[in-house]
């Protein structure tokens, strides 16, 4: 893949598809509301939990189930109405133990989740009984420490437990005092165990009540608890620190066949999937219906304008939001350099805090009432730009909404639009939304967050938008873990995905994004810490090492579900030699053999080219190319597969991670540089698409993957199936193919 740079729907169409839906399910029951738990409550005592559904055609033939993730997780289904979580008799939360969890209402038919509801709440008890020495809150642990529960008063508990969560789980239970952890008055040594984050809870039990106490701490390197830096240009990622090189294990010599592979032998998830491109101020996908989770890293001004940077130093609070010194201001880009294609009509923008917000280039103020703007947007490629100033360091500016016009809080996050077009994918890859070619992510600490001020940093979108855009589209996620991420990172990420995907769908796994390309950080990172040369046997080793570790640990998060998890061996379409050579280092521990699925100019093709070069000429050369190199190496990827699957005896599919056209000016501007933009809208492309995928299908592919969703074209290519979101389907050959190819 080459590097890149980076109207309106009636309002009668918009009210088909729906606005703000809980889900897209329009033909199926939905939950209305969830009553008994609200978000991010703290619970104490029983719990009385029920679910309300509406349009229930025949309600014998729908399940509720429940699922509660947290240190005392549980499954309840309710098969009969009312849907209570266990009943008139409720869950008694004063026998769980105390700490965060997450309650997953699904609603069930035919062993099918058409409906859902998940909640965060924090469960309590009293732990002033307790006091734990030997360890703190936030603590990191470097070196050995005994722990041990003391307790002041007449009243000795009967047992004293402690559980110990986070990469690796102990529980023992003392009953005599000295009460510490792993008995006998031991010293415990952390250098045996996984570094990460995790919770010691301590339960106290006595003879009229029980008493608990978590702590959370770390071993190894604990999170960075300095102040937020602002969020680089997303044009001018880092290239991140070259680490000290470590050792390459022993590979075994023998397949690995004795695990079920997640996949049928007819695989029938769907044909297609889709690769989202990257959430930045210029974007035209229309993701979020809050334009600020588009907005760019503040920029430092005066009050009144004037000056576009000033190049001052700003201070953020933890969620990126601005804390302005006198005579200071910030402002911020949204939707800038997209043409215009983005909705019109009159914005609601909200904010917290006291201070003034002003609203200028596309979007001109119609009306203020308090900490509510109006404001009619006429848009062009000059955008929005939001400024603060005069705001209170006491009580900041902050939590700024800027509502796309008809959707002030929104019970989705998503545009309608933008979930109607994703609707035929039945895999989303989250490659550029998680910034993965660069990613200078470690720890779980570095992750992007939901309450963060935008989503376009260069940390990537958070994991629970994710999740979420997955549920609503009832879409199988495909994750890439970043190359710099510790094995916490990775542990914490699947648990996030295990606790809130809805349990129907499976999740893709693949170890950061084209390892084997040398222009990218990645392939750079895995040079230096083997000290070999690119793609040599050290290189390969090294390379199915990492992924082999994040994928064990996907494995072991799932557990009994492990099957849902799929993972990955990506390798090269142009030489199939880089993928066969991938599988063999990871051993036969990968559930599919994958490769990119473009069509493209041949070396041989683009010396042909010249300033009489016509859009017609490239289909014809596309088309030519169908027929030699792409069924060659397309052919070779379906014969690796069938290699495998025979080997490990079980069925491993060949799917695509990204494809399409592949033509590009490189950034440059040759005299056929407008023919590679005509091409893109030329009717036969249609055709172009749709013989590229007819090969993909007879070499075996299960699932072609396409390259990218919405994206502007430019001299760096046109990766975009649609150019802008609401563009007629008429004018868009690539994304109609898509969707009209019968596999």
């Amino acid at each position: 893949m080459t590097v890149r740079s980076f109207r309106f729907l009636p309002l009668l169409i918009l009210a088909l598809i729906g606005i703000a839906t809980q889900n897209i399910f329009a033909a199926d029951p939905w939950i209305t509301t969830l009553t008994g738990v609200q978000q991010n409550q703290t619970v104490a005592g029983t719990l009385h939990v029920e679910t309300h559904v509406t349009n229930l055609d025949g309600y014998a033939d729908y399940d509720l189930r429940y699922q509660i993730d947290g240190p005392s997780g549980f499954i309840y289904t309710a098969r009969e109405l009312p849907f209570k979580l266990n009943g008139d008799i409720g869950w008694d939360t004063s026998k769980a133990i105390p700490g965060k969890y997450t309650l997953h209402a699904f609603l069930i038919r035919n062993h099918r989740c058409i409906a859902f509801r998940i909640v965060d709440f924090n469960i309590v008890r009293g732990d002033a009984d307790i006091q734990v020495t030997g360890i703190v809150d936030n603590q990191v642990l470097t070196t050995p420490t005994q722990i041990r529960a003391l307790f002041s008063g007449v009243d000795k508990p009967t047992s004293v437990t402690f559980d110990l969560y986070g990469p690796r789980t102990v529980s023992n239970t003392e009953r005599y005092d000295p009460y510490t952890f792993l008995g006998d008055n031991a010293t415990w040594d952390t250098a045996d165990y996984p570094h990460g984050a995790y919770i010691l809870n301590v339960t106290a039990r006595f003879n009229d009540k029980t008493s608990s106490r978590p702590i959370l701490f770390y071993i190894g390197e604990g999170p960075d608890t300095g102040t937020p830096e602002t969020p680089s240009n997303p044009e001018t990622p880092e290239t991140p620190e070259t680490p000290d090189v470590p050792t390459v294990p022993d590979i075994p010599t023998t397949p690995d066949r004795g695990e079920t592979g997640p996949l049928p032998d007819t695989y029938t998830r769907g044909f297609l999937g889709i690769n989202l491109a990257e959430v930045t101020y210029y974007d035209r996908e229309w993701a979020f219906v809050d334009a600020m989770k588009l907005a760019r890293e503040w920029l430092p001004t005066k009050t009144g304008g004037g000056t576009f940077d000033t190049g001052e130093s700003l201070k953020l609070d933890t969620n990126g939001w601005p804390i302005l010194q006198s005579g200071q201001a910030a402002h911020t880009l949204i939707f800038v350099d997209t043409d215009g294609a983005y909705p019109a009509g009159k914005y609601v923008c909200t904010f917290e805090g006291e201070g003034d917000v002003v609203l200028s280039h596309d979007a001109k103020q119609i009306s203020r009432s308090g900490n509510r703007i109006v404001a009619n947007v006429d848009p062009s490629s000059n955008g929005i730009d939001l400024r603060i100033e005069n705001s209170n360091p006491n009580n900041p500016v902050r939590n700024v909404k800027l509502w796309m016009p008809g959707f002030e809080n929104a019970e989705s996050p998503f545009h309608p639009l933008y979930l109607e077009r994703l609707k035929p994918f039945s895999v989303i890859r989250f490659m550029d939304w998680m910034r993965t070619n660069g990613s200078s992510i470690s720890s779980w600490s570095d992750r992007p967050k939901p309450d963060y001020y935008t989503q376009g940093t260069r940390r990537g979108v958070a994991l629970e938008y994710m999740i979420e855009l997955c549920n609503e589209l009832g879409a199988d996620p495909w994750f890439c873990m970043p190359h710099l991420a510790d094995d916490a990172y990775v542990y914490a990420f699947a648990r996030q995905v295990r606790m809130r995907l809805r349990p129907d769908l499976n999740v893709y796994v693949e170890w950061s994004n084209e390892v084997w390309n040398s222009q990218f950080p990645q392939h750079k990172w895995v040079q230096a810490v083997t000290s070999s040369d690119s793609l040599s046997e050290p290189f390969r080793q090294r390379w199915a090492q990492e992924a082999n570790r994040d994928f064990d640990i996907w494995r072991e998060v799932f557990a009994e579900e492990s099957d849902r998890v799929i993972r990955l061996a990506v390798g090269q379409k142009d030489n199939p030699w880089v993928t066969q050579k991938l599988a063999e280092a990871l051993n036969g521990r990968f559930d599919a053999i994958s490769c990119s699925t473009y069509f493209g100019f041949t070396s041989s093709q683009r010396g042909l080219l010249n300033a009489s070069i016509a859009a017609g000429d490239i289909l014809d050369m596309a088309m030519s190319e169908m027929t030699r190199s792409l069924r060659r190496n397309y052919q070779a990827h379906g014969d690796l597969a069938r290699e495998w699957t025979q080997k490990l005896n079980r069925n491993i599919p060949l799917i695509g991670y990204e494809g399409g056209q592949h033509y590009t000016a490189d950034g440059g501007s040759p005299p056929w540089a407008r023919a590679i933009l005509d091409v893109q809208k030329h009717p036969r492309m249609y055709d172009a698409y749709i013989a590229n995928m007819r090969e993909w299908r007879n070499a075996g592919g299960s699932l072609f993957t396409a390259f990218n969703f919405v994206e502007k074209p430019d001299k760096w290519g046109a990766w975009g199936q649609l150019d802008f979101m609401d563009q007629n389907l008429d004018t868009a050959p690539k994304y109609r193919a898509l969707i009209e190819f019968v596999p």
